[in-house]
């Protein structure tokens, strides 16, 4: 008896075996002439590729682009970057309090700038967000069901202070990124908490990272010549400036769509993503070797360089996204990063997609917006100088316009030197940009370098908003 079961679960085994091996093998293999493959349409429910590893999800969009925690008692300061078990859990805690701050019933205009540059230079939590949301958009990111306090309309930046030794109450204040405006919000939070917290996440030198403000460099005339020569260009006070030369690993950039020929099942892939029939579909050559792709409501048209383009013949025609009839904007926005990630597990599965938003998330009554994102490495952006990686123009919640370069980036084992940010400075000072007077920002991104690798180098954000390269 004990024999025939054995017999009967090594059959049941074998039987099982045959059919996922089958079933796998007509996954992987085209098996009509135009390269549609059915089975790939259920790969993801069955779990036939690995499942999408994307830094751009719904949870994601709620994390902070960096977290900085400074103790000036014990000359402390921790830089947390949304990439590790420790930055999720202050993440966690930081988020909790910021709800806070967007509810809380007693906000006020602060007196003057001097409250919040005091503020940085405190004990005290800076929560810096990727790019500017509409602060109902952003009350939506967090969970927020109650309605935020209409002080602030566009959020990026904030302060959580225990400096307030008087009072039990937590003190957020919180910058308009429209208008620079400070709005200071106690909160229901425990204050002993927050000191505890402080302690825990400041461990490193306060000397590896300064403000500007510590350093003066908000002050045209002093910081970086000493006040005896007048600054062309001044640094917002939070701008935060790494003081400690460190090489950092080159990064490789792989064509996913291209490799002397279009690569056919990436391609297919595509177009069944944007609901193409690839069954005798419309398709031409332009001179430039691009291949056109023609259906009845809209083109697709591909580039040799790796560069895809989708364009809706008619706006109500575009590509439908997920959200429901009558979407908010934040429904429309978040179904746009989800067909991101879903079109690249379509496309190419098992690469993993590393993004950040480029994009100020702004609340747009006429239902017309624009997403930008940009690919990353090594957490750091890749900065391609003709346009973002990825550009979605949104009427309606359906997409009408779609571009994306279709590349991997993945760093190297070759490094290159990455001076200190008092570097960066200078050089910006020596390049006299009549057009650069206040500087929001200092940060690293990529820059190409020529053939298929980048290069670590600074990059600066304009009061204005604009980005560009400064260099090495």
């Amino acid at each position: 008896m004990k024999k025939e079961s054995v017999k009967t679960c090594l059959l049941v085994f074998l039987v099982c075996s045959s059919i996922f091996l089958t079933i796998h093998k007509w996954y992987r293999e085209k098996l009509w002439p135009d390269g549609y493959n059915f089975f790939a349409t259920i790969g993801n429910h069955l779990r036939l590729t690995p499942p999408l590893k994307s830094t751009l999800t719904k949870e994601s969009v709620s994390y902070p682009k960096r977290i900085t925690v400074s103790n000036i008692e014990t000359e402390k300061r921790s830089v947390y970057m949304p990439d590790s078990s420790r930055a999720t859990e202050l993440t966690a805690q930081v988020k909790e309090i910021l709800r806070n701050a967007l509810v809380s019933d007693n906000v006020t205009v602060a007196e003057d700038s001097a409250q919040w540059e005091n503020a940085l230079q405190s004990k005290s939590i800076y929560v810096e967000y990727p790019v500017a949301f509409d602060t109902a958009i952003f009350a939506s990111i967090l969970e927020l069901e109650l309605s935020p306090t209409p002080a602030a309309k566009l959020v990026r930046e904030f302060i959580i202070s225990g400096a307030d030794t008087v009072s039990s109450a937590v003190t957020v204040y919180v910058r308009d990124a429209g208008t620079g405006q400070v709005y200071v919000a106690p909160v229901r939070y425990d204050k002993q908490q927050l000191i505890s917290m402080i302690d825990t996440y400041a461990t490193d030198s306060i000397g590896d990272h300064r403000f500007s403000v510590e350093l003066k460099f908000n002050d045209a005339g002093g910081g970086i010549n000493d006040g005896q020569v007048q600054q062309s260009v001044v640094l917002s006070p939070n701008v935060l400036l790494a003081l400690r030369e460190q090489p950092y690993p080159m990064v490789k950039e792989t064509n996913l769509l291209f490799d002397h020929e279009y690569k056919e099942e990436l391609v297919q892939n595509i177009l069944i993503a944007f609901g193409f029939n690839t069954s005798g579909i419309r398709r031409y050559v332009e001179s430039d070797n691009s291949l056109v792709y023609v259906e009845n409501y809209g083109t697709i048209k591909l580039h040799e360089n790796g560069w895809m383009e989708y364009r809706a013949l008619d706006a109500e025609k575009g590509f439908a996204l997920s959200a429901e009839s009558g979407a908010t904007q934040y429904d429309s926005f978040i179904s746009a990063i989800d067909f991101v990630n879903s079109l690249w597990e379509e496309a190419v599965p098992g690469i993993p997609l590393n993004l950040n938003l480029s994009s100020n998330v702004t609340d747009e009554k006429n239902k017309a917006f624009s997403v930008y994102l940009d690919y990353s490495a090594g957490g750091a952006k890749i900065s391609d100088p003709v346009s973002h990686a990825i550009e979605i123009q949104i009427v309606n919640n359906r997409i009408v316009s779609y571009k994306q370069k279709f590349a991997y980036f993945e760093t190297t084992d070759e490094m290159a030197r990455y001076s200190t940010a008092i570097d960066a400075i200078n050089l910006l000072l020596s390049q006299q940009r009549p057009d650069v007077t206040q500087i929001n920002d200092i940060f690293m991104v990529y820059d190409f370098s020529g053939s298929t690798l980048w290069r670590p180098t600074w990059a600066a954000r304009t009061g204005s908003g604009e980005e560009f390269v400064i260099g090495h």
